[in-house]
């Protein structure tokens, strides 16, 4: 859908892409830190409204999902994220021939936790040992806030993008834990 005026252009678009995720977590307690590394497909619908010439804001709706497997010695734990992400970002392109723009883009990413799982599995015996939501029933876990940053090339109505998105806030709610999250993602997107 493409809808202009004079000046401002808007494009409805969907967007698709793998993020690996890392979650960094240190204890105040020791001072040791441990990162787990969880692979995540997302997708969403996209809005591009044009404030000048080249410069655009980006505001969209996207799923996500993120696992993992950590393997033990005695137990492997695994790891199981959706989520709700509404990234608001500001994009400038530059036209280098015809068709084709090369742009960078960064903004906030705000999200929402739906569901977060850790179950670990006994290796001897195959038993499950612990399982449980990190979530918990207190809904203040459940909110993220990240900034990306990134590179895009555009031919046409198509978009290969790639960047990388930081955790802004302590997403472990236990005392003297903190966990922060980072993310190198990779897209498509078609307006």
């Amino acid at each position: 859908m493409l809808l202009s005026t004079t000046k401002l252009q808007a494009q409805v678009g969907f967007h698709a892409g793998y993020a690996h995720q890392r979650l960094k977590t240190m204890s105040e307690f020791t001072g040791l830190s441990s990162t787990t590394g969880l692979h995540g497909f997302y997708a969403g619908v996209n809005y591009t409204f044009g404030i000048v010439e080249n410069l655009d804001v980006v505001p969209a709706v996207q799923i996500r999902m993120n696992w993992a497997t950590v393997k033990g010695t005695l137990v492997d734990t695994e790891y199981w994220q959706l989520a709700v992400d509404v990234p608001v970002l500001i994009g400038y392109s530059y036209p280098v021939y015809q068709d084709i723009k090369v742009g960078a883009f960064a903004g906030p990413v705000f999200a929402y936790g739906i569901n977060y799982r850790e179950k670990q599995t006994e290796l001897l015996t195959n038993e499950i040992t612990y399982t449980t939501d990190l979530y918990g029933s207190d809904i203040r876990k459940r909110f993220e806030m990240n900034a990306a940053v990134g590179l895009s090339f555009q031919y046409k109505t198509y978009m290969l993008y790639g960047g990388y998105s930081f955790g802004l806030n302590n997403l472990d709610k236990r005392e003297n834990f903190t966990t922060r999250t980072g993310a190198f993602l990779v897209g498509i997107a078609i307006h």
